[in-house]
C-alpha cells in the first residue's frame, strides 16, 4: 500500500483557478512541466522514503560543485522528473547566505523548492527571455556521481531568482526521452500542481501558454503546495509546505 496515494477527481472548491489551466480555445502552445523539486535533511533518507510513499524507485542524480547540494531523481512518467535536493556542504552555508536560509528551512523537514516550464525549441526559449529581460544561461551547473560534467542545463532566469518568489523558470528540452523505471507503479506524469497564489499573478509570468499547464491556486502562500502524478494506480498526492525565504 501507498501511504498518501489519493485517488480524485480534483479538489473542489478549495482550489480556485483551475479552470483558467483548461480553459477552451486556449492557444497552442509547446509550454510543459519539466520538473519539480524537493528539499529534504538527508538526502537518501529523504529519498528512500519518498520512495515507499510514491511506490517509485530513485535514481542518482548528482551534485552542484559550487552550490554545496547533491539531489536524486525519481522519473515521473510523460519525460518529467521530481528531484529531491539537500546540502551535503553545510561549511559552504556559513558564508553563501542563500545555502544558510535553505539549510535553516530544511531543518523544518521536508518541502517544496521550486519547479521549471519545459519548452521544446531554442527560439521558444530565446523570446521568453526577452520578455523577461534576462539571459539564457547554459551552463553546466552539475556533476555526475562520478564527477564527469553533467549535460547543461539551458534555462532562463536562474532558479535564485524565481523559486523562492514561487514562480518557475523555463528550460530547453532537446527531445531525450526519459523513461520510466518498470515496476508496479507505472507514472505517466503530473497530473496538477497545487500553487500558492492566484492564476492572475502567475499568468503574467508565464504568459499565454499557461493556459497548457495543470495548475491549481489555494490562495495561500507563494510555491508549491502539493503536486499530483498520473499513474496506473491513481493519482499519487505528495503534500508539503512551500520552501520561504
Amino acid at each position: 500500500m501507498l501511504d498518501r496515494r489519493v485517488v480524485t477527481a480534483g479538489l473542489g472548491s478549495l482550489i480556485v483557478g483551475s479552470a483558467i489551466s483548461r480553459a477552451a480555445g486556449a492557444p497552442s502552445t509547446t509550454l510543459a512541466i519539466d520538473h519539480v523539486a524537493m528539499g529534504v535533511r538527508n538526502l537518501f533518507e529523504g529519498s528512500a522514503r519518498i520512495s515507499r510513499e510514491m511506490g517509485l524507485p530513485s535514481h542518482e542524480g548528482g551534485w552542484f560543485p559550487t552550490g554545496g547540494m547533491a539531489y536524486r531523481y525519481f522519473r515521473t512518467g510523460d519525460n518529467t522528473v521530481l528531484e529531491v535536493n539537500a546540502i551535503t556542504d553545510p561549511y559552504l552555508a556559513e558564508t553563501n547566505p542563500h545555502l544558510g536560509q535553505m539549510l535553516a528551512r530544511f531543518r523544518d523537514g521536508d518541502c517544496f523548492i521550486g519547479w521549471a516550464v519545459r519548452v521544446r525549441s531554442r527560439q521558444e526559449l530565446q523570446a521568453i527571455a526577452r520578455r523577461l529581460g534576462a539571459e539564457v544561461s547554459e551552463a553546466t551547473a552539475t556533476r555526475n556521481v562520478d564527477g564527469s560534467a553533467a549535460p547543461a542545463y539551458i534555462h532562463v532566469p536562474d532558479t535564485a531568482a524565481t523559486w523562492a518568489k514561487g514562480l518557475p523558470n523555463f528550460t530547453y528540452w532537446d527531445g531525450t526521452p526519459k523513461p520510466i523505471a518498470p515496476g508496479p507503479v507505472a507514472p505517466s506524469g503530473f497530473a496538477w500542481l497545487e500553487l500558492g497564489g492566484s492564476a492572475e499573478e502567475m499568468a503574467k509570468w508565464i504568459g499565454d501558454g499557461m493556459a497548457a499547464l495543470p495548475l491549481r491556486f489555494n490562495g495561500k502562500a507563494p510555491g508549491i503546495h502539493a503536486v499530483g502524478i498520473n499513474s496506473n494506480k491513481g493519482i499519487i498526492e505528495l503534500r508539503r509546505h512551500p520552501m520561504q525565504i
